[in-house]
């Protein structure tokens, strides 16, 4: 029954809830963004049978005061969606607008809060882009996140999000005991962390991706307890393949040095996961 989901949320969470900057160290307040932002997908879930959008659904980056970070995605005449944020304990006011492919504003949230969520319902099926704005914070900058959801999309347990999110923070606090200097990517207007449910052997690619051009970038994987193998490919902006890592195990990584003004595509692979669907995370860091 739904409602036991409701006696669950405290126990995510207490797992998410271990600010760092963008320097290394454990990811303390991006997990508190993704906290945030994914016990109120749980409870949208409970409330209205809105499940998590069946594509990216979930991405964090780290936001200075004032700075706007974007996502372009598709979205289907007649389905229901929602768009969910969250940020970190120093947030005090997180806003969400979003457009259409023209441009034109359809929707926004700007209540001073650091929970905004805005409902749209497409006539047209097309590119739709939301845009998470980091308008106030009690520190020069935190951590957001965002939940994409709609009526046809996937329930996911409370246990394959603890899952995936630990999988990933894990990977990354292990990283950064050997890395010294290493902090999430710091380009302007860029997500830095991804999540995407996928069926076994299917990819999702992201694309529009901004690396530095003076730090190396490490792109790493994860997933959820089904996530046996995992891969990341990393493409040009005309589709040639740079770099990937398509060993089998659960756990990628792929570095790259981005150059000045060019643009990358990401793809993210659930290779096996036991013929079940997978939250499958990624994030890309920097390493000074």
């Amino acid at each position: 029954m739904k409602r036991s989901t409701f006696l669950l949320i405290p126990a995510l969470f207490f797992c998410l809830s271990v600010k760092a900057q963008r320097e290394c160290g454990p990811p303390k307040y991006m997990r508190q963004a993704m906290a945030n932002v994914v016990a109120k997908g749980i409870l949208l879930n409970d409330l209205s049978d809105m499940g998590f959008h069946k594509d990216v659904c979930m991405m964090g980056t780290y936001l200075s005061a004032g700075e706007t970070v974007g996502f372009t995605t598709q979205l289907s005449s007649g389905v229901a969606y929602a768009f969910v944020g969250g940020g970190d304990d120093d947030v005090t006011d997180l806003d969400i607008f979003l457009y259409d492919a023209q441009g034109k504003e359809l929707t926004k949230d700007t209540k001073t809060d650091n929970s905004p969520l805005v409902t749209y319902t497409p006539a047209t099926t097309g590119s739709y882009t939301v845009k998470v704005k980091m308008f106030s914070t009690k520190t020069p900058g935190s951590f957001a996140s965002l939940l994409i959801m709609s009526d046809a999309g996937y329930t996911i347990p409370i246990k394959t999000l603890k899952a995936a999110l630990s999988d990933l923070f894990s990977m990354m606090e292990a990283l950064c005991q050997k890395i010294n200097k290493m902090g999430f990517l710091s380009t302007n207007n860029q997500w830095a962390m991804f999540g995407c449910v996928l069926d076994e052997g299917k990819s999702t690619q992201i694309s529009n991706i901004r690396l530095s051009s003076s730090k190396l970038s490490a792109i790493i994987g994860g997933g959820d307890q089904n996530a046996f193998d995992v891969d990341l490919f990393l493409y040009s902006k005309g589709g040639t393949l740079l770099k990937k890592d398509d060993a089998t195990d659960a756990h990628p990584v792929v570095t790259y040095k981005g150059s000045a003004g060019s643009e990358y595509t990401l793809k993210m692979k659930n290779a096996r996961s036991g013929g079940e669907k997978s939250l499958i995370m990624s994030a890309i860091l920097e390493v000074e």
